[in-house]
């Protein structure tokens, strides 16, 4: 019976990496495409859940297979939902969202990038180029989040908040830039990094010359008023 069911494992296993597949080799350059390569992603995710939850536990193995232990089963779930949740992140991009709902979601993707990256620490499985890019991805979005956040701060006026939400971003792209050290991260996920990293920079002296000068202008206003 336990040979029938770590077949079981193995074909689930290689089913969840068809979808995976599917969902790399997807164009994602329309909404469409976004949507069909999301749920391909989901879809992985959805099986690897059920391998953790359910089979593995009725295997009953001491020691089951480094790429199929809970830790390895874990990180590659968190791993599809995150890239499921940043095909729906670039969604919301291309179709112009608030900049509230982009931070959002940005952060959620973070949050789930995290995730991956501690199961993966946990796993003999995961190499260590995966979870440099996993780290990497997860202060990207992290410093994402909080400039859309500050974007929207801008948009209603609230310029210290805006100023504080571009420091933060920015100690966020530095980390990842720091965890990208090494050559282990694919050069496009470094140069998208560096972009943001520019980008957030020329905001944040741009945000922080406004700041002073509303300032300014509010102690001239109290003194002569």
């Amino acid at each position: 019976m336990n040979n029938l069911k770590y077949e079981l494992m193995n074909v689930l296993y290689n089913l969840a990496a068809l979808y995976a597949q599917l969902a790399i080799n997807t164009p994602r350059g329309n909404t469409d495409g976004l949507k069909t390569a999301a749920n391909y992603f989901s879809l992985a995710a959805g099986i690897l859940s059920h391998m953790q939850s359910e089979v593995l536990p009725d295997l009953r193995m001491p020691a089951p297979p480094d790429d199929m232990d809970d830790h390895t089963l874990e990180c590659l779930k968190q791993l599809m939902l995150s890239q499921s949740q940043e095909c729906f992140w670039q969604k919301a991009v291309m179709d112009g969202y608030k900049d509230a709902s982009i931070a959002k979601l940005a952060a959620r993707v973070s949050d789930l990038y995290n995730f991956a990256a501690e199961a993966a620490v946990q796993s003999e499985a995961v190499s260590s180029a995966w979870i440099h890019h996993m780290t990497v991805k997860h202060h990207h979005f992290a410093a994402a989040a909080q400039y859309r956040a500050a974007c929207d701060c801008l948009e209603k006026r609230r310029f210290g908040e805006e100023v504080s939400r571009l420091h933060d971003a920015v100690a966020c792209v530095n980390e990842g830039i720091k965890a990208a050290r090494g050559g282990f991260v694919n050069k496009v996920v470094v140069e998208d990094l560096q972009g943001l990293k520019r980008r957030v920079e020329e905001d944040l002296k741009r945000a922080e010359k406004d700041n002073d000068v509303i300032y300014l202008r509010k102690l001239i206003s109290a003194f002569f008023s």
